[in-house]
C-alpha cells in the first residue's frame, strides 16, 4: 500500500462517503495525506461527526449534502467532480424485483443512478484531470457484476453495474496516455450498517468464505489502486469475492 502522506496535495471526492465501504474509503485516502470532499445523503450528523474525525488528522475535508433522487440532482457533484484528482463512487441505489414486476420508473432509478450518475460524474471529472495529468477514479459495481450472467430478481441494477466496466474501459482507452485510470471495485458480500440481520446471514450463505468482508478491507484494495504511480490497472474489472 502507499505511503503516509503519498496522496498529499490531492483532493478526492468520495460521493456515498459518509457511510458504509465510501466511510473507510475515506479513512484510508485521508490517512494517505488527501484531501477529502464527503457527498453525503441524508444524515448531516454522520457526515459531520465523520469530517471532525478526519481533519484531526490533518487533511482538509469538507462535506457536501446532497439526495440525489435523479440525475438533475448532480449538478452540484458535476461541479466539484471537475476540480477533483481523485474521484470515488461508491453511491447507487438497490432493487430487487422479478423482471417482469420492474415498473418504468424502477428502470429509469437503477439506470440513472447505477449507470447514469457515475458516468456524468467521470464526464465531469476527465478533461481536468487529463490537462493536470493525473486522475484516479474507483466506480463500485455490484456483488455478481464482473460479467453479464442472468439475474432472478436483481437484473435492472446488475445491469447497469456491469455498464460501469463500458465506462472503465472507455477512460483507459481515452485517457491512459494522459495518467488517469479509471477501474470499477465489484466488492463481493460486505457487512455495513446498511444490513439487517437476516441480510448477514442470507449472504453469509452465499459467500464461498461464509464471512462477510469489512468495509475497511475494500478500502485497502481502493487505496492500492489509487496510489499507484504506474497508472496500473486500468480499465479493469477486479472482483473481490
Amino acid at each position: 500500500m502507499g505511503t503516509p502522506g503519498i496522496l498529499s496535495g490531492r483532493t478526492a471526492l468520495i460521493v456515498g462517503g459518509t457511510g458504509g465501504i465510501g466511510r473507510e474509503v475515506a479513512r484510508a485516502l485521508a490517512a494517505r495525506g488527501a484531501d477529502l470532499i464527503l457527498h453525503g445523503g441524508h444524515d448531516r450528523r454522520k457526515g459531520e461527526d465523520l469530517v471532525r474525525e478526519l481533519s484531526a488528522g490533518g487533511v482538509k475535508v469538507r462535506l457536501v449534502m446532497a439526495e440525489i433522487a435523479a440525475l438533475e440532482d448532480a449538478d452540484l457533484l458535476g461541479v466539484q467532480a471537475s476540480g477533483a484528482d481523485i474521484l470515488v463512487c461508491g453511491f447507487g441505489p438497490f432493487l430487487r424485483t422479478p423482471l417482469d414486476g420492474m415498473s418504468r420508473a424502477e428502470w429509469r432509478n437503477m439506470c440513472e443512478l447505477n449507470l447514469a450518475l457515475p458516468g456524468y460524474l467521470v464526464s465531469s471529472a476527465v478533461a481536468r484531470m487529463a490537462e493536470r495529468r493525473y486522475g484516479r477514479i474507483i466506480l463500485f459495481g455490484g456483488t455478481g457484476t464482473a460479467v453479464p450472467r442472468g439475474y432472478k430478481t436483481v437484473a435492472a441494477y446488475s445491469a447497469a453495474k456491469i455498464g460501469l466496466g463500458v465506462i472503465a474501459k472507455s477512460v483507459a482507452d481515452n485517457y491512459g496516455r494522459q495518467n488517469v485510470t479509471c477501474n470499477v471495485i465489484v466488492p463481493g458480500y460486505v457487512d455495513t450498517e446498511y444490513l439487517s440481520d437476516a441480510d448477514r446471514t442470507s449472504f453469509a450463505r452465499r459467500s464461498p468464505s461464509g464471512l462477510l468482508a469489512r468495509p475497511e478491507i475494500i478500502a485497502r484494495w481502493v487505496t492500492e489502486v489509487v496510489c499507484s504511480d504506474e497508472g496500473l490497472p486500468n480499465g479493469a474489472i477486479l472482483e473481490l469475492s
